[in-house]
C-alpha cells in the first residue's frame, strides 16, 4: 500500500501537465492501483469490532490529493474530463477515515488560496460531492472508536479534530468568498446545515446500535463537540431539525438510546450549552417531556448555570414554552425541592428591586414575572413557613416599588402579581385576598393583566399537552418508520438532495448493513470506471479562447450622479414631508438621504425662511427615531439639531429649555440630555470667534524692491580706425534685457522713493497694530440660553422639581449635565455684556447645592465656580461676586483637606485646590487694581 502511494506521488510530483496520451493511461494506471487500498464501504454493525485500523496512511494521501490539484491546475488539463474523473476516484472515499478526511480538508483548504478560478469552481464540484457521501458519516464514527491510546497521542487526535470541524464549519464562507457569492444550494447555510446535521444523527444511532447490541461503548467526545461547534458558529436556529430529532428519539427511546443523547448533551462545550438548552426548551411540546430529554444534566455545572442562572436571571425570551419547560424541569421529583425555591427568591428579590425597575426593559420585566407567577404555583406545597415568609416579605416589597413607577405597565404588573400570588399561598378559601381596582387603569395596563392571567390559567399540563402540536406528525411517505425520529431523518435526507424517496434511510434489521447511499454511489463509482475506459482516447489539448473583454472601450461615468442622491431633498418643505412620513416612503435610502443632507440644506435655506419653521424642524428631529439604519444616525441627528438652533438661537433655546423642564412622562432621560448638548454645542459655535486676517494687509512694508535693470544701449558692430577703438554687437544672450514693461516702472517709481527715504530715516517708535475684531453673535441671545433654563427649575411641573424620591439616580443624571451645560453657556458667554449677571447667578445655584450628598453634583458644583472665575475679567468682579467667592474659598479650602474635614472624593479634593489658588490669584488682582 505504502509503495504504491509513493509511486503514484513520484509521478505526480515528475509530471509538468499532460502532454500526450501516454502520460494519461500511466497516470489512471498507478490511481487505480492506489484506490484498490482505499476503505470504499462503510464500517457495518457486523464489522466494526472486527476491522482493524486503516493501512491507508492519511498524510501520503494528502500529498497525493494535492499533487492531483496542482496538475488539474495546468492549463492543458483545466476542462480534461477525463483527468477529471480521475480526481474524483481518490477524492471521494466512502469509508474514509478521520486521518484522510482531514488531509483532504487540509489541502483543498490550500488549494482554493493560491490556485486559479476555474481550479476553484471544480475543487468546489469536488467538495460537494464528498460532502454529499458517506465520507463525513465514515469519518464521525471512526473518530468515535474507543481506542487505547497515550495521553500526548489522545491530545494530538483532540487538536487535529477541532481543526477538521474549523475547516468543516467555515467551508461555506470560504467558497462563498472565492467563488464571489456564486455558489451551489448546497453551501447556502439552510441546506448545508441539514447536510452536517443528517450525517451527525446517522452516526448517533449507528453508535448506539452498536452499544445496543456488542456492549462495545464508543467515545462520544468527537460527536459532542462537532455538534457544540456547528451549533455555535452556524447558528443554533438552523439546528432545529437535530434537535427535533433528538427530541423524538429520547420521548420513543428504542434500544435505550436516552441515555445515549444524554451522555452526548453532558460532553457539549460550555459556550453551545445556552443556544442547546433554549432550543430544547421551546421545542419540547409537552412538558411532561422535559425530564425525559434533560433528565440528570443538572449534575453537570455547566448545564445548571444556564438552566438555574443564565436563562432566568440573565436574559429574557418571548416565548411561554420555555418558560413552561424550565420551571416544569426545575419542580421534577428527581431534581432537588430547593433549586426552584432559591430560584423563586432570587426572582423575587429582583422584581422587586427599584434600581432594576430603572434599567430593566417592560419585556425582560414581563419574563421574570412569568417566572415568579410560575415558579410559586409548582412550588407551593414545597415550601415551608419560612420560605412563605420570606416570599411574601419581598413580594410586599416589590409591590409597594411597582406602584411607585411612572409607567402604567409597570404598576398594572405589580398590582395582577400580588393578587396572583397572594391568592396562591392561602391556605383556604375563606383567608383573606388581595384586591385591586382595574376599573380607570388605560388599556395598555389591562393588557397586560390579562396576559398574565392567560398565561396562569394556560400553564396547567393538560392544557399545554392539548394545545401542543407534537411533531408525531406523518410526512407523506408510505414506509413505515419504527418511529417518528427515523422517518424526520428520512426526511432530512430527501430535502438535502442525497436521498430519493425510494430510498431507505433506517435499517430496521439488524443484518442490513449498507445504507442505500453507499449503494447508489458504488452503482455510480462503477459508471465512471466505464466512462474512464470509453474517454482515455480523448484529451482535449484545445486552449482555451482568449478573452475579448480588453476591446471594449471604456466608458466615462465621472459625470455619472449616484442614484441616492436623487432622493435628496432640494427644498426645506421636502426634508420636513420626508421626516414626517417615514413610515409612508417604502424606501428606507430616502429617509437616510434626507437626513444626511439635513445640515447642507438649513444652514443654506432656513436664514431666508421663518422662525417657525426651524421650531417645527427642531420638533421633528429631536423626537427622530432610526426606523431604518443610518450610518452616524445619532452624531447627524445631532448636527442638524445645532445647526437650527445656530440660525434662529433665541426661539430654538427657549423652545429646547421648555422640553428639558416638561412634565415627567413626555420625554425620555435621553432625550432631555440631548437638548441640553443641543443647547450647549450652539453657545460654543456662537461665541465661537473667527478672526480673517486679510493676507494684502501691509503689503507695502514687506514688499522687497526689486532692482532694475535697464537695457544698455546697443553697440555697434563697425569698427572705427581712427579713434583707435573696437566696438562690437552682442546678441540677446549675451546680456540680461529687462521684460518689465514701461507701465510696471512708472508704477514702482514712488515705492523706491520711499524706500530710499526709509532707509535713510531714524525711527524712533512703531505704528502700533490695530486689534482684530469680530462681531460677537452670543451677545444678544445669551439671556434666551441662560435663564429660561435656570428658572425652569422653579416651575412646579419641572422634572427635576417632581422625580419620586425612588427614582434618584434619574434625578442625579439629569442635574450633572444640567450643571455642566451651565458651564458650558457661562464659558461662552466670556465676552458678553451680561456675563457678570450670569456669573452671580450660577455662584449663588452652586451655594445651595454645595453639600449634595452625591460626589458628581458636588465636582459639578466646584467646575461652575471655575467657569466664572475665569470666564469674567478682573474688571468685572462685583462686591457680590467676591463676598461669594471668599465664602466658596473657605469651604473649598476645607473640602481639598485630606483629613476628616476633607470631601470624601478625591476628584473633588484636587479639584477644589486648584480652583482655590485660581480664586486667591483672582482676588488678589482685583484688589490691586482698586
Amino acid at each position: 500500500m505504502e509503495d504504491t502511494a509513493k509511486q503514484l506521488l513520484d509521478l505526480l510530483s515528475s509530471l509538468d501537465g499532460i502532454k500526450c496520451k501516454n502520460d494519461l493511461i500511466v497516470l489512471d494506471t498507478c490511481i487505480f492501483n492506489y484506490t484498490k487500498y482505499l476503505p470504499k464501504l462503510l464500517i457495518t454493525l457486523k464489522t466494526y469490532n472486527q476491522i482493524e485500523k486503516s493501512s491507508v496512511d492519511a498524510f501520503l494521501y494528502g500529498k497525493i490529493v494535492t499533487g492531483l490539484l496542482k496538475l488539474k491546475d495546468h492549463d492543458s488539463l483545466l476542462h480534461n474530463e477525463t483527468f477529471e474523473n480521475l480526481i474524483e476516484k481518490v477524492f471521494i472515499v466512502n469509508g474514509s477515515t478521520f486521518e484522510m478526511l482531514h488531509e483532504l480538508f487540509e489541502a483543498t483548504m490550500d488549494g482554493l488560496k493560491t490556485m486559479t478560478d476555474k481550479t476553484v469552481n471544480f475543487i468546489a464540484t469536488m467538495l460537494e460531492k464528498m460532502i454529499k457521501s458517506d465520507a463525513i458519516y465514515s469519518a464521525i464514527i471512526d473518530a468515535c472508536k474507543t481506542n487505547k491510546i497515550n495521553d500526548i497521542v489522545q491530545e494530538e487526535f483532540s487538536q487535529n479534530w477541532r481543526s477538521f470541524l474549523q475547516a468543516l464549519v467555515s467551508l461555506p464562507n470560504r467558497i462563498a468568498n472565492k467563488m464571489k457569492g456564486k455558489i451551489s444550494d448546497t453551501f447556502t447555510l439552510d441546506i448545508y446545515t441539514k447536510i452536517i446535521t443528517y450525517h451527525i444523527v446517522r452516526a448517533i444511532s449507528f453508535l448506539n446500535d452498536v452499544l445496543h447490541q456488542y456492549s462495545i461503548e464508543p467515545e462520544l467526545q468527537p460527536i459532542s463537540t462537532m455538534i457544540s461547534k456547528t451549533v455555535l458558529i452556524l447558528g443554533a436556529h438552523k439546528f432545529n431539525d437535530l434537535i427535533e430529532i433528538l427530541i423524538n428519539w429520547t420521548i420513543d427511546d428504542e434500544k435505550n438510546i436516552r441515555n445515549s443523547i444524554r451522555n452526548i448533551l453532558s460532553l457539549v462545550d460550555g459556550p453551545s450549552v445556552e443556544p442547546i438548552a433554549v432550543l430544547l426548551l421551546k421545542t419540547i411540546n409537552t412538558p411532561s417531556n422535559v425530564e425525559k430529554v434533560f433528565q440528570n444534566l443538572l449534575e453537570k455545572n455547566q448545564w445548571k448555570h444556564v438552566l438555574f442562572t443564565k436563562i432566568p436571571l440573565l436574559s429574557y425570551y418571548n416565548d411561554d414554552l420555555l418558560i413552561f419547560n424550565l420551571i416544569f424541569y426545575l419542580a421534577s421529583p428527581n431534581n432537588d425541592k430547593r433549586l426552584l425555591i432559591e430560584l423563586l427568591i432570587k426572582l423575587l428579590d429582583i422584581w422587586g428591586d427599584r434600581s432594576a425597575l430603572n434599567h430593566t426593559s417592560l419585556e425582560q420585566h414581563e419574563y421574570i414575572t412569568k417566572l415568579i407567577l410560575l415558579s410559586i404555583k409548582k412550588s407551593k406545597d414545597m415550601m415551608k413557613q419560612s420560605d412563605k415568609d420570606t416570599v411574601q416579605r419581598l413580594l410586599f416589597a416589590g409591590t409597594s416599588a411597582h406602584l411607585e413607577s411612572m409607567q402604567v405597565e409597570v404598576r398594572a404588573m405589580g398590582m395582577i402579581t400580588g393578587e396572583l400570588i397572594v391568592e396562591f399561598l392561602c391556605d383556604s378559601n375563606d383567608a383573606p385576598k388581595l384586591s385591586y381596582e382595574y376599573d380607570s387603569m388605560p388599556a395598555v395596563g389591562m393588557q397586560i393583566v390579562e396576559r398574565l392571567k392567560t398565561f396562569i390559567k394556560n400553564s396547567d399540563e393538560k392544557i399545554i399537552q392539548s394545545n401542543a402540536n407534537y411533531c408525531n406528525t406523518s410526512f407523506g411517505d408510505e414506509k413505515v418508520f419504527s418511529n417518528t425520529g427515523d422517518e424526520k431523518v428520512h426526511q432530512l435526507g430527501i430535502e438535502c438532495g442525497i436521498l430519493s424517496r425510494d430510498d431507505s434511510i433506517v435499517n430496521t434489521e439488524t443484518n442490513s448493513d449498507v445504507c442505500s447511499t453507499t449503494q447508489n454511489l458504488e452503482k455510480n463509482t462503477l459508471s465512471n470506471e466505464n466512462e474512464l475506459n470509453d474517454d482515455i482516447n480523448e484529451i482535449n489539448d484545445s486552449d482555451d479562447e482568449l478573452d475579448s473583454d480588453d476591446d471594449l472601450i471604456p466608458y466615462d461615468m465621472s459625470n455619472d450622479t449616484k442614484i441616492t442622491d436623487k432622493l435628496r431633498p432640494i427644498y426645506l418643505r421636502d426634508l420636513k414631508e420626508n421626516l414626517l412620513n417615514v413610515d409612508a416612503n417604502n424606501d428606507p435610502n430616502i429617509f437616510s438621504e434626507s437626513l444626511q443632507v439635513a445640515e447642507e440644506l438649513i444652514l443654506s435655506q432656513l436664514p431666508n425662511d421663518d422662525s417657525s419653521l426651524a421650531i417645527e424642524l427642531l420638533e421633528i428631529i429631536t423626537t427622530l427615531k432610526e426606523l431604518s439604519h443610518v450610518e452616524n444616525f445619532e452624531l447627524l441627528k445631532f448636527q442638524t439639531c445645532v445647526a437650527i438652533a445656530t440660525v434662529y438661537p433665541k426661539e430654538c433655546a427657549k423652545y429646547l429649555c421648555s422640553q428639558f423642564h416638561a412634565e415627567i412622562g413626555q420625554h425620555s432621560i435621553h432625550d432631555r440630555i440631548f437638548f441640553l448638548n443641543i443647547l450647549a454645542e450652539a453657545s460654543k459655535r456662537l461665541s465661537k470667534t473667527e478672526i480673517k486676517i486679510n493676507p494684502e494687509q501691509n503689503n507695502s512694508n514687506n514688499r522687497k524692491i526689486e532692482k532694475i535693470k535697464r537695457p544698455k544701449p546697443p553697440i555697434s558692430i563697425l569698427i572705427d580706425v581712427t579713434g583707435g577703438k573696437k566696438y562690437e554687437t552682442l546678441y540677446d544672450e549675451d546680456f540680461e534685457v529687462s521684460t518689465m514693461s514701461y507701465d510696471n516702472e512708472k508704477s514702482n517709481w514712488e515705492e523706491i522713493i520711499q524706500r530710499r527715504i526709509q532707509m535713510n530715516t531714524r525711527i524712533f517708535a512703531h505704528e502700533s497694530k490695530r486689534p482684530h475684531t469680530t462681531v460677537n453673535k452670543f451677545n444678544d441671545v445669551v439671556a434666551s440660553f441662560f435663564y429660561p433654563l435656570l428658572y425652569g427649575l422653579s416651575q412646579k411641573s419641572a422634572c427635576l422639581y417632581k422625580i419620586p424620591q425612588s427614582y434618584s439616580d434619574e434625578e442625579n443624571i439629569l442635574l450633572v449635565n444640567f450643571l455642566k451645560t451651565l458651564s458650558t453657556i457661562m464659558v461662552s458667554a466670556e465676552n458678553c455684556v451680561i456675563a457678570p449677571k450670569i456669573g452671580l447667578e450660577i455662584l449663588e445655584l452652586a451655594w445651595t447645592l454645595r453639600y449634595h450628598e452625591q460626589a458628581k453634583v458636588r465636582l459639578c458644583v466646584i467646575q461652575n465656580i471655575a467657569s466664572v472665575i475665569i470666564s469674567l475679567s478682573k474688571e468685572t468682579f462685583t462686591t457680590e461676586i467676591v463676598e461669594l467667592l471668599l465664602e466658596f474659598r473657605t469651604w473649598l479650602f476645607d473640602t481639598s483637606q485630606d483629613s476628616i474635614r476633607g470631601d470624601p472624593d478625591s476628584d473633588c479634593r484636587n479639584l477644589g485646590k486648584n480652583v482655590v489658588a485660581l480664586i486667591d490669584l483672582a482676588i488678589n488682582s482685583t484688589m490691586k487694581n482698586t
